[in-house]
């Protein structure tokens, strides 16, 4: 994942969100998929994968299609998984994706201390 980030240039924030879905979505209990993804490593990689190309829609200029996350994964999933995936994970956090994270709070935090001090 760390590689697909570099490689794309991908902005912090949208990793921290990316991460934050896989955060949500492992802590479901009454997800299928999710108690599947915690027991599986392979599935765990779709998910992280499929977090990031949601993140990448909401945050990059350019998201993340399909075919360049089939060719990201060399060929681990195909279109069909990732798609699959994705309804998945955007039924199980009910479509509630604008949630901060701690990088956004963090930098605000800072602004205001640096104008206190």
């Amino acid at each position: 994942l760390a590689d697909i980030v570099d490689y794309f240039s991908l902005q912090r924030q949208t990793v921290a969100m990316a991460m934050s879905y896989v955060d949500i979505f492992l802590s479901l209990r009454n997800v299928r998929a999710a108690s599947e993804a915690r027991r599986s490593v392979t599935k765990f990689q779709l998910l992280a994968l499929v977090c990031l190309s949601v993140a990448t829609k909401s945050l990059e200029v350019a998201h993340l299609d399909v075919e360049t996350l089939v060719t990201a994964s060399q060929g681990c999933y195909c279109a069909d998984d990732i798609r699959e995936m994705e309804i998945v994970v955007l039924n199980a956090l009910q479509w509630r994706l604008c949630a901060p994270t701690s990088l956004p709070i963090a930098h605000r935090a800072i602004a205001l201390l640096t104008k206190v001090v």
